[in-house]
């Protein structure tokens, strides 16, 4: 039975459904990164980026271990697919501090990324 789901960002009547394995995962990261408490009733456990905000002795590398354990867990798809997550700490145009959390999965030859933004203001 193949895999499907509503796609939740669907912009038109025709991509209401996901049957790829591919865009399932992507959707269910892109629930892990943007979900947040109390979001989703009865779910305790979120991904609590926000913490970092104003944390100034987190390195990118103990982020990132915390973003893959929770991907890792949370979601159907992890394991049917070679993904990575990389974080990086830069400035933005305006000169905040911002950390960009780049997810990447490579299947059949090819690599798919998506980038999300936290703003530590």
């Amino acid at each position: 039975m193949p895999n499907v789901d509503i796609n939740l960002t669907g912009k038109s009547i025709d991509d209401n459904f996901l049957e790829s394995g591919l865009e399932l995962f992507f959707q269910e990261v892109i629930m892990c990164l943007s979900l947040d408490m109390g979001d989703l009733w009865g779910h305790v456990d979120f991904l609590n980026l926000k913490k970092y905000v104003f944390n100034k002795n987190i390195s990118p590398s103990e982020i990132n271990k915390y973003v893959h354990d929770y991907i890792l867990h949370n979601t159907s798809m992890s394991m049917s697919y070679d993904w990575n997550v990389e974080t990086i700490f830069a400035k933005s145009e305006k000169e905040n501090d911002v950390i960009y959390i780049q997810f990447s999965i490579n299947s059949k030859g090819e690599k798919y990324t998506t980038q999300f933004i936290l703003n530590m203001l």
